[in-house]
């Protein structure tokens, strides 16, 4: 089911091209339990050939379940998102239809929401909270962590200290979504999700509850450049915001990392194929590099 997984060293070329690549590699596999150590590199240090340690941190290594605990004791059934909590980690394993919370400090892996294994639809308002396959996520601007549930076609609000759940849709008003996959915050509180379903890049004002759409159409699921709705995404996946005022995704179909600039609403292929050139593993600058189905992005 999972790939061979053999910690060990590991050769990148820079530390930001391994850091990139192994974001969206392990993001892809859903491999359970894979953590990078990559050590310190000076600034002014631009040698080639630094070496990284990839080890298991967390979860059981080739094997999947719902289990608990520490280190290696702990087990997770295909795990997808990861935000950041300070010096702790929150997780969505997709289908152990959980949200968990992972301290580096003590290696434990907790359960905070969601029944392990038990899919459904269910805010704390209506009973003991359900996810069906929650994956991308991030903490909003309000301290709630917010989840997108992809076979429910939800966003969803978690409180982590409390553990309830609660619908962006009953909190903020309508919000129309097909399959939510991951989503981000820009500087002023915007939520964006990538809709897989829909082919689309969606934006949220979570003061009005309006979401538009930046992105895409579901008539026409390609990869393809330009201005705003007249571009076009194949497979839209992974999101993240830069504070360069661009939000860059994963496009699948494109095999490629596309950006959007939010001041001028062009859409452009960062690095990978532009258009829907084909897969590769070539290192490169921009579109001369190639990706295999990027997922991920961190």
């Amino acid at each position: 089911k999972y790939p061979a997984m053999v910690n060990g060293p590991l050769m990148s070329q820079s530390r930001t091209s391994f850091t990139l690549a192994l974001t969206l590699a392990v993001s892809a596999v859903g491999c359970p339990g894979v953590v990078v150590e990559h050590p310190p590199v000076p600034d002014d240090d631009d040698s080639a050939g630094a070496a990284a340690m990839v080890t298991t941190f967390v979860g059981s290594p080739g094997g999947a379940g719902l289990d608990d605990g520490v280190g290696n004791d702990a087990m997770f059934y295909h795990p997808y998102g990861i935000a950041m909590l300070g010096s702790r980690m929150a997780m969505a394993d997709g289908w152990g239809q959980t949200m968990r919370i992972f301290d580096p400090a003590t290696a434990e892996l907790v359960t905070v929401t969601g029944q392990p294994g038990e899919p459904g639809y269910v805010d704390s308002a209506d009973g003991p909270p359900r996810f069906d396959y929650p994956c991308g996520m991030e903490v909003g601007p309000d301290g709630l962590l917010y989840v997108a549930d992809r076979k429910n076609g939800r966003i969803r609000g978690v409180d982590l200290d409390t553990g309830e759940v609660v619908s962006l849709e009953d909190q903020f008003g309508i919000v129309e979504s097909v399959e939510p996959y991951d989503v981000t915050f820009d500087a002023d509180g915007n939520l964006y999700f990538t809709d897989l379903s829909a082919c689309q890049l969606r934006r949220v004002n979570l003061e009005s509850g309006i979401s538009e759409v930046l992105v895409g159409t579901p008539d026409d699921c390609r990869s393809l450049d330009g201005y705003g709705p007249a571009a076009r995404i194949g497979e839209p996946r992974g999101l993240a915001y830069h504070p360069d005022g661009r939000v860059y995704f994963t496009d699948r179909v494109g095999e490629n990392v596309r950006m959007l600039d939010l001041v001028t609403g062009m859409v452009s292929t960062a690095f990978g194929s532009e258009g829907n050139g084909g897969p590769g593993f070539e290192d490169g600058i921009g579109t001369e590099a190639r990706l295999h189905k990027p997922t991920g992005l961190f």
